[in-house]
This record gives structure tokens, C-alpha cells and sequence, in this order.
């Protein structure tokens, strides 16, 4: 009887496990029906950049091969395309851009969808800036002489984007060549001469970034025998400025040979008082009252350069 009794027991707690769904541990039954999948895209968006590739790729997280993707609504920025799974392309045009997609499952287990998404396009990252030098240098005969025709006021040449083309007309004078590969203009000139020269040049920086950069130069490059004297434009008492005014711009050589490199000894210059190295002049708009003393080193271009050095005294008045 105890035995009938636990089968009977055992069977009771089976029976109603399986009413309620359970089997006998209490663990759900698998009654063959699949679990429903509800779509989950990613909605944030990467930031896209005009002329940079992009590509965002819309995934419901649910297996579902006969679904498909579909732009409902909007638009997608000019440049990208979608090819039912990858919005993919080079932004064309800066600016926020809406698009609603539609997601249609033909299974049983998986749900359909809408998607909204918000582009945002930022503008393109400017080139290499492209600048050549503004004058060249004097040459002197007999003397070695090397300019760089790109401009280099720190941080490197700024020779453009990509491979830039540099074309000369006009004659160099004797013993001077022209190398476009390395943007130079070398050698030792053999004659005093005065050459008229024009410099054209153009990168590859691509029309969706502002390009191609192209710039020209007009140029007269002198070769004397004797390079001119560089001289003192100003006492070693600078004109005096007034504090919240502009002041200059005071040039403090004339003659030798342009341009020039000014470097700063000793002292300070006043607060707001700018200094133009190669054109050796102040200028600016001090903005405290008071006496500056600063000795400056003044070496011109000349390839036998003159050096130049002088304390000066700037007083700068309340206003």
C-alpha cells in the first residue's frame, strides 16, 4: 500500500505540472512555439565628415532572412546610398538629415519594425593650407644661395594637399636652378642680374574640400655683387605708445636685405606690443602703462648676413 500510495503521489504532482506548464523540476515546458523576436536597432548614429567615407550598417538583431529594409520617409545625406542592410558613401553636404526606415519580417517569430534615424554631417576638414613665400631672398655672386618657395612660419611647409605642382617662368639668372620636386630654387649665381619670375602652383586637395588650392606669385630675384648696407631706423628711445591705443607700426631697420629675422635678446616687450620678425617692426595696442627696456638681434638676408643689435626703452603712457 505505501508503494501504490507514493506512485499515486508522484503521479498527481506530474499531472499538474503539466496543466500548468511545468515539468516536474518545475522548469517550463517547450511546447514547439517559438519565442517572438522584437527588433532592436542601434539609433545613434555615427557623425559623418563631407569628402570622408561613411558607413552605418542598420541590424535588427533578428534572424528573419526574408525581411527587408526600407527608406519610408526622408531623405539620407547627398553622397550616401542604402542597399537594404548598409547606408554607406561620401558625404557630399554639411547639414542634419532625417530618414525613417521600415522593417518588414514575413515570419511568425519576428516582429516588423519602423526606424528613425537623424544624420549629422559635419563640414570637410580643410587641406594642408598651400602658401608660397611672399619675396625672394637677394643673392650674392660667389655666394652659395638656397630659398624654399613654400611659406614656413612654423609648423612645417605649408606646400598643400597631396602632391603639389610647381611651375617657373621667366629666366633664373646664371648658376641658379629651379627643382619643382623639392620646391627650391638653389646654387651660387655667377653674375650681378635682376630676373623677373611668376610661380604658379596647385595641389590636390579635392573639390569637396574647397580644392584643388592654387596660388601665384610674381617675383624679382636680385644677384648683386655687394649686398646694401642695413641700418638703425630708430632711436634706442622708441616713440612713446598710450595704454588702449594702437601704437605703430615702428620699423626698426631700412635697407640691407629682406626679410628679415629678429630675435629677442633680453627684457619683454610690452603687453599687447606685437613684433614682426620678418619685417623688424612693432605694432600693436599696449594695454598697461609702464616702461619696457628689450634688447633685440636684427639679422637681415644678405648670404653674408649683417647682425644688428640695439637695447631699446619703449614707455608706454595711461591714456
Amino acid at each position: 500500500m505505501r508503494f501504490h500510495s507514493q506512485r499515486c503521489c508522484f503521479i498527481s504532482s506530474l499531472l499538474l505540472a503539466i496543466l500548468v506548464g511545468c515539468d516536474e523540476d518545475g522548469a517550463p515546458l517547450d511546447d514547439g512555439t517559438p519565442e517572438t523576436c522584437e527588433p532592436a536597432f542601434e539609433t545613434i548614429t555615427p557623425l559623418g565628415r563631407v569628402a570622408v567615407p561613411y558607413s552605418f550598417t542598420l541590424d535588427p538583431g533578428c534572424d528573419c532572412p526574408a525581411a527587408t529594409i526600407v527608406l519610408s520617409a526622408g531623405e539620407l545625406p547627398p553622397g550616401l546610398d542604402f542597399d537594404g542592410t548598409m547606408i554607406a558613401g561620401t558625404p557630399e553636404a554639411a547639414g542634419f538629415y532625417d530618414a525613417s526606415f521600415v522593417y518588414n519580417a514575413p515570419c511568425d517569430a519576428v516582429s516588423d519594425a519602423t526606424l528613425d534615424l537623424q544624420f549629422d554631417v559635419l563640414g570637410p576638414v580643410a587641406c594642408e593650407e598651400l602658401e608660397l613665400v611672399e619675396s625672394l631672398p637677394r643673392g650674392l655672386v660667389g655666394s652659395a644661395y638656397t630659398v624654399n618657395l613654400f611659406q614656413d612660419i612654423g609648423g612645417g611647409p605649408r606646400d598643400g594637399e597631396g602632391m603639389t605642382t610647381l611651375a617657373l617662368t621667366g629666366d633664373l639668372p646664371d648658376g641658379l636652378v629651379f627643382d619643382a620636386s623639392a620646391g627650391t630654387i638653389s646654387g651660387t649665381p655667377t653674375a650681378v642680374d635682376s630676373a623677373q619670375l611668376t610661380l604658379d602652383a596647385s595641389d590636390e586637395c579635392p573639390p569637396l574640400r574647397n580644392g584643388p588650392q592654387t596660388q601665384q606669385r610674381i617675383y624679382t630675384l636680385e644677384v648683386v655683387d655687394t649686398c646694401p648696407a642695413m641700418e638703425f631706423n630708430t632711436a634706442r628711445r622708441l616713440p612713446q605708445g598710450a595704454a588702449s591705443q594702437f601704437y605703430g607700426p615702428v620699423d626698426l631697420v631700412i635697407e640691407g636685405t629682406p626679410p628679415y629675422a629678429v630675435t629677442l635678446v633680453t627684457g619683454t616687450l610690452p603687453q599687447g606690443i606685437g613684433l614682426n620678425s620678418m619685417l623688424a617692426r612693432l605694432s600693436g595696442t599696449p594695454s598697461t602703462p609702464g616702461t619696457s627696456v628689450f634688447t633685440l638681434e636684427i639679422r637681415d638676408s644678405c648670404p653674408v648676413p649683417v647682425v644688428l643689435q640695439r637695447e631699446y626703452t619703449l614707455q608706454v603712457n595711461p591714456f
